[in-house]
């Protein structure tokens, strides 16, 4: 009694099908991996200078991870009964839900203890 579909893909058991299957399977994943590596080394080449916008984007979307759930939940119970188109629905959700979290991440997490436990010390700047 088989339970798992990997089970089926024993190359030696049916033949040239699954020794097909498998090695599909396994160059998918050569190829998914490669194109993983590809994208991170691109990314590193074509942005070497800092940018300071998208570092505080990336700094906030760790925090934005953790709180977008309770927050989204909410604003989709509030929707659902809307006669509307649901594209203006998600944009309506994902704008209020930024607006909400931009400020909370600025002035209550990035530099409080909070934000050490995110992501590490981060100094204002001096203006």
């Amino acid at each position: 009694f088989r339970n798992h579909a990997w089970d089926y893909l024993d190359p030696y058991e049916y033949g040239s099908r699954a020794r097909a299957a498998f090695v599909y399977y396994y160059l998918y994943s050569v190829y998914t991996w490669s194109m993983i590596f590809f994208t991170i080394g691109l990314t590193m080449r074509l942005f070497k200078r800092r940018r300071p916008r998208v570092e505080y984007m990336a700094d906030a979307s760790y925090f934005f991870y953790w709180l977008h759930f309770p927050l989204v939940l909410p604003l989709q119970v509030i929707v659902a009964s809307w006669d509307t188109n649901p594209i203006l629905k998600v944009v309506w959700i994902v704008g209020v839900a930024s607006l909400v979290m931009w400020p909370i991440y600025h002035f209550g997490v990035r530099y409080t203890w909070v934000g050490r436990i995110f992501n590490g010390r981060r100094e204002r700047p001096v203006t």
